[in-house]
């Protein structure tokens, strides 16, 4: 169950704004740019070494996962976003986003790889992780 939680209220810089609207920019580029290379011509450097794929879609969903929770759950600095919990709803979200994916790749010529999704699974989960580290080593805001 996802629980909307509204920040508090009070006064907030333009500083502060403009961090907020960074946090959004970031996390909805990271969804649209995954999109778009996902399903777009495959990249060149998809083959740049050994496993580059893996390490391109594990980067590409621990960033999308890391960006969303900074964003919509909790910030330092900021406290609790719009959504109140442990994340975990958004990181579900990412590994869905992650195999729908990996299905549509099927109707664009592109091809699905089990080890994909499996990638995106492990970033998703090491984004998960950093949040869950930096949330714990800071001390100045509520964990709302």
């Amino acid at each position: 169950m996802v629980i909307v939680h509204l920040p508090q209220s009070g006064r907030r810089g333009r500083g502060s704004v403009l961090v907020e609207a960074c946090f959004w920019i970031a996390a909805v580029g990271s969804i649209v740019a995954t999109v778009v290379y996902s399903l777009g011509p495959a990249p060149s450097e998809l083959n740049a070494f050994p496993f580059a794929d893996k390490v391109f879609h594990a980067t590409a969903y621990g960033a999308i996962t890391l960006t969303w929770l900074l964003a919509a759950v909790w910030r330092p600095g900021r406290g609790g976003g719009v959504l109140a919990g442990d994340g975990v709803p958004l990181v579900i979200g990412a590994i869905v986003l992650g195999a729908g994916i990996e299905v549509a790749q099927h109707f664009v010529s592109r091809d699905a790889q089990f080890l994909d999704a499996v990638a995106d699974v492990v970033g998703a989960l090491v984004g998960y992780a950093v949040w869950r580290l930096v949330r714990a080593l800071d001390r100045s805001t509520s964990r709302a």
